[in-house]
């Protein structure tokens, strides 16, 4: 199911030390610590936020146009994560290529029948656009192919060892990267999609949020204009308790991927409350119910930011620890979002970064406002998305000293 090009990737490779060994080609790069201080993650969100998603934002608020945000992030998912595999030169510019984005997203609707056809050429392109570049020494100002380019390395050196053909190289690790893609657009798009319809039913928590942002410096990724500028650091938004706190409720009751994680038990067998479960035997479990286990999660059902938050005389209140000095150990325990352990999302940093810049953008100059939410209720499959696929809102440009919901 997970194979593209003919060639596993990490989510399919079953052997502990095949899958090991292609992991640490690339798994520095989605270290949290790595992303917040790289130069090249600056330069991809500086790109992404002032350049791209800034004058689309402006021109839906100034035109009152109602917005289906679920195309809207599809198209930013697709920019973001594909400028970090293969820099934003060879990635994707799908918030302005309405034509690419078009083509892509219609095919991927069919994706049954397809087969991800247009994906796996475009993945494709992208990946040779890189080599040849290199292979000219082409100069990249932009942000650079990071992703590929080191896995590449990598398994081209493996390969040299292994007297494998370059052809193979290239199939490996295009596989890989489709399957970031892949990830990326169905999760990030789910996730902003549900935290946008969240706080769309609660101006009070958007006003709330956005006087949080404002003590960011610069107090808005919107304080750049079009030509670029300065961010807040990634540290600096990721310690926002209040964003912290609706990211993961957001996460806990809309996961976009709710369905069981299939693992394999090991050939030393395990021993579970008394039963042995066999070598080989396949077992799972799903983010859907551990979200909803009320003595970790009291009302379950409801969408409560705050449980997320320390109480107003913990210590932690005040501390800039990120998500976890903002978040409840007992909560966080029970968050299955991204998986766990060895197998768990390798892009889990990435994802999270990303989602918390794109948020902290949106409400730190919009109000937003609910259109039309029918279909919104999750389908009940694995990539677990609106019903309807939309979700129409309306953006409207805040002044900085506003602190109640826009009309």
């Amino acid at each position: 199911m997970f194979y593209s090009y003919g060639r596993p990737n990490l989510v399919c490779i079953l052997d502990h030390k095949t899958h090991s060994a292609q992991k640490r080609m690339i798994a520095k790069l989605y270290s949290k610590s790595y992303l917040q201080r790289s130069e090249n993650m600056a330069k991809l969100s500086e790109r992404l936020i002032s350049r791209r998603l800034n004058p689309v934002l402006r021109g839906f608020a100034n035109d009152q146009r109602e917005v289906n945000v679920v195309e809207l992030f599809e198209w930013t998912s697709l920019d973001s994560v594909t400028a970090y595999l293969f820099g934003t030169t060879c990635g994707t510019d799908f918030l302005h290529d309405k034509e690419g984005r078009e083509r892509y997203l219609r095919d991927w609707s069919k994706k049954q029948q397809s087969s991800y056809t247009y994906a796996e050429e475009l993945c494709m392109q992208m990946c040779k656009t890189v080599l040849a570049s290199q292979s000219e020494g082409v100069r990249i100002n932009d942000a650079e192919p990071v992703v590929f380019s080191t896995m590449y390395t990598a398994a081209a050196a493996e390969a040299k060892e292994l007297q494998v053909p370059d052809t193979d190289v290239l199939t490996r690790c295009a596989s890989e990267m489709l399957d970031h893609i892949i990830a990326a657009q169905e999760t990030n798009t789910i996730t902003w999609t549900y935290i946008l319809y969240r706080l769309s039913l609660h101006p009070e928590i958007q006003a709330r949020l956005r006087a949080e942002l404002l003590t960011l410096q610069p107090p808005s990724p919107l304080a750049a204009d079009d030509r670029g500028g300065e961010l807040p650091s990634p540290a600096a938004i990721d310690s926002l308790p209040l964003l912290n706190a609706v990211v993961y409720e957001t996460l806990r009751l809309h996961a976009a991927n709710p369905a069981r994680m299939l693992r394999v038990v090991p050939a030393s067998g395990l021993e579970l409350h008394g039963y042995h479960i066999p070598p080989g035997t396949t077992v799972s479990t799903n983010a859907y119910c551990l979200h909803r286990n009320p003595e970790a999660f009291p009302q379950p059902l409801e969408w409560l930011p705050e449980r997320w938050l320390p109480p107003p005389d913990d210590p932690r209140a005040s501390s800039k620890g990120g998500e976890g000095a903002s978040s409840h150990s007992e909560a966080m325990r029970w968050c299955w979002a991204f998986g766990s352990g060895p197998r768990m999302c390798i892009g889990t940093n990435f994802a999270m970064q990303v989602i918390k810049l794109v948020i902290a953008t949106i409400y730190s100059q919009y109000t937003t406002s609910i259109v039309d939410a029918t279909g919104i209720e999750q389908t009940d499959s694995y990539n677990s998305g609106p019903a309807s696929h939309k979700l129409t809102l309306r953006f409207q440009a805040v002044t900085e000293n506003a602190g109640s919901h826009g009309a």
